[in-house]
């Protein structure tokens, strides 16, 4: 059932939204669910049909909460958590990029905010995973935290340092800029990457070694003919370029059953694809997590700009090529020894040609062993982290110490 006594208090730290479902709707209508919970919070939008803001944030939500054991009972329920009577052990919070540069948006500023309210209400161990710049399209990874933002970041520190706990950063681009502001490993900010790099069905310490080989397949698939391929497009409104050109290699090189993912209401407004018979290849959005496992598990490639698509396509064992659009997915995929290419290499407009030998040379270049040894590294971390946060009430989950023990 999905009422559950309180152990650890999750919650998303959001600006206020217009009204979602309860957690027992979400329950009843199996959005976002995992094996112990809904995944994404209050994020429908059932004016226009569409579940989430964007179904991506679902990904790193489902992953946060495969970081904890399952036995741990969980609280969603918003009005449980502004409440210091409730008896919960810590806050978990799986959030995003909302620390910003230079001016305070109002936006950011409404999001600071809120979750500000969440954690002075609570005198608890506080875990913040995903944490990471709001904007740096720019690629500046010198810019200083806004005003608001180091205020922030002030009161996690302040807490870290009474009650516990600490906050995972989504990469060293963050890293940095946080640590010339005086928030560094010592006062409880680490450079982890996402959690949704520990979501793969397997849970096994090879996993990197096992993409390895599906990578090397892909690349001498494409090279030595004109076999076609089921392939994953994503798409990002904010790079047409890169759009226009992932379109002319689905078109030449796509087989029937390739799918447009898309992630967003306006990803709709993304280059119409059709396949060299004159198909229009299947859009598709997910609501829930194992739904869209289950979709992509068949695909022979997934490549596009989005960086939590390309996450749960890892997850299943499918070669992805991220390509970075800014430094949020570049410092990710750099954190998590990601397959990427710039968005920039896509300047000239190439052809399918030329993706065909880019995607071969990103193919060739990912190293499984490195990537598990990384992740052996981070999922370490977060197993130490958890237990002096708040001992045995943040269980890990198994896969998570098993990671952590070494390659087997």
């Amino acid at each position: 059932t999905c009422a559950l006594p309180i152990s650890v208090g999750v919650y998303d730290p959001s600006w206020p939204r217009p009204p979602g479902l309860s957690y027992e709707q979400a329950c009843d209508r199996g959005l976002w669910i995992s094996e112990a919970a809904p995944s994404a919070w209050e994020t429908p939008r059932p004016s226009n049909g569409w579940a989430c803001d964007n179904s991506g944030n679902g990904v790193w939500s489902y992953a946060a909460h495969e970081l904890l054991s399952h036995s741990l009972p969980m609280q969603h329920q918003r009005s449980a958590l502004y409440s210091d009577s409730e008896d919960f052990a810590a806050l978990y919070i799986a959030t995003g990029p909302i620390v910003g540069t230079g001016a305070d948006s109002r936006e950011n500023s409404d999001r600071i905010r809120y979750l500000a309210r969440v954690m002075n209400a609570v005198a608890r161990p506080t875990i913040v995973v995903g944490l990471g710049v709001l904007h740096a399209a720019t690629n500046d990874c010198s810019a200083t935290p806004s005003a608001g933002s180091i205020a922030f970041l002030h009161v996690l520190k302040e807490r870290f340092a009474q009650h516990g706990g600490f906050a995972a950063l989504r990469g060293d681009c963050t890293k940095n800029i946080l640590a010339q502001a005086g928030f560094n490993e010592a006062n409880g900010f680490y450079s982890l990457g996402c959690p949704s790099l520990f979501a793969d069905v397997n849970k096994k310490p090879d996993h990197g070694r096992n993409l390895q080989a599906a990578y090397t397949a892909l690349a001498s698939r494409i090279q030595t003919g004109n076999e076609k391929l089921k392939i994953g497009l994503l798409c990002s409104k904010q790079a047409p370029a890169v759009n226009k050109a992932l379109a002319r290699f689905v078109k030449e090189r796509g087989a029937q059953g390739s799918l447009l993912l898309m992630q967003e209401q306006k990803d709709v407004a993304c280059s119409a694809t059709e396949l060299s018979t004159g198909a229009t290849i299947e859009r598709k959005i997910f609501y829930d997590v194992k739904s869209w496992m289950s979709a992509i598990s068949k695909l022979d490639v997934i490549i596009g700009p989005r960086i939590h698509g390309s996450m749960i396509a890892l997850a299943m064992g499918v070669p992805t090529i991220t390509i970075v659009i800014d430094e949020r997915i570049r410092e990710l995929c750099q954190r998590m020894l990601l397959a990427y290419a710039e968005s920039t290499d896509f300047a000239s407009g190439l052809d399918q040609g030329q993706v065909a030998s880019l995607v071969v040379a990103v193919a060739q270049n990912f190293d499984g062993t490195a990537f598990d040894l990384n992740r052996r590294e981070i999922s370490g971390r977060y197993v130490k982290l958890l237990s002096d946060a708040c001992g045995s009430s943040c269980k890990p989950h198994p896969h998570l110490l098993t990671l952590a023990g070494g390659l087997g």
